[in-house]
């Protein structure tokens, strides 16, 4: 019986001896010389078999080849189209980066500037404010040492200064897009963290504005409000 498939047929003869050489021992030099008969047979029929698909494979290949010519050159408007808009997008990136990295820079400094001024000024007022102190107590006929102690508790009291941060700038969202629709990946601020470490005394967040809430600063001391006042070791005598 031939054993066939949809396109070979092979001759029943060649699989009989096919499956005795798949069988043979070795235990002889004649059984030797049968291997090796054995085994040129199987190659020759394997090289007839290969020349044969690839024969006849060939138009099929050749299909495939004009498909693939076929449709390159209806993509290739696309595949140009696609090339270029990536690279303007990555050229766009590189630069926006480029840049916003520059702003920050920018902006780190001018805060940190304004910072500086803040403290000073702080400073500037709080030794006008220990100045003044001084020749109040002085004028109240207070000790020195008294005096001192005086006005470094109210220049402790001076508020203070909050500079208006310019907000960080921060890089663009990535926007991904699928076939199945659009996701954009944002970072939000943690308002939960901003208020803890408000809590705990930070002053300076990039990015954001920290105002005092219903502060005062003392300016006169001599003319604050008998219900206003309350008995101190530095002031006790004060008359």
């Amino acid at each position: 019986m031939e054993a066939t498939t949809a396109l070979v047929v092979i001759p029943p003869e060649q699989l009989d001896r096919a499956r005795q050489v798949a069988a043979l021992t070795i235990a002889s030099p004649d059984q030797e010389a049968n291997a090796v008969d054995g085994l040129a047979f199987v190659q020759a029929v394997l090289r007839g078999m290969e020349k044969e698909r690839v024969k006849m494979k060939e138009p099929h290949l050749e299909a495939g080849r004009k498909i693939d010519a076929s449709f390159a050159a209806i993509k290739a408007p696309f595949v140009t189209a696609e090339g270029n808009v990536k690279a303007a997008l990555m050229a766009w990136k590189r630069a926006e980066t480029a840049r916003i990295a520059a702003e920050q820079t920018r902006v780190s400094r001018e805060n940190a500037e304004r910072e500086q001024k803040a403290r000073e000024e702080e400073d500037r007022l709080r030794r006008e404010k220990e100045e003044q102190v001084r020749k109040d107590a002085d004028a109240a006929g207070m000790s020195k040492e008294d005096g001192e102690l005086l006005a470094q508790l109210e220049a402790a009291d001076v508020p203070a200064l909050v500079p208006a941060q310019e907000p960080m700038p921060t890089q663009a969202p990535t926007t991904t897009r699928s076939t199945v629709g659009t996701a954009t990946i944002r970072t939000i601020p943690d308002r939960d963290a901003i208020q803890k470490a408000v809590d705990a005394g930070e002053r300076s967040i990039d990015g954001v504005r920290i105002y005092p809430i219903w502060t005062f600063e003392i300016y006169e001391s001599t003319a604050v409000p008998e219900k206003y006042r309350k008995d101190s070791l530095a002031g006790g005598r004060v008359k």
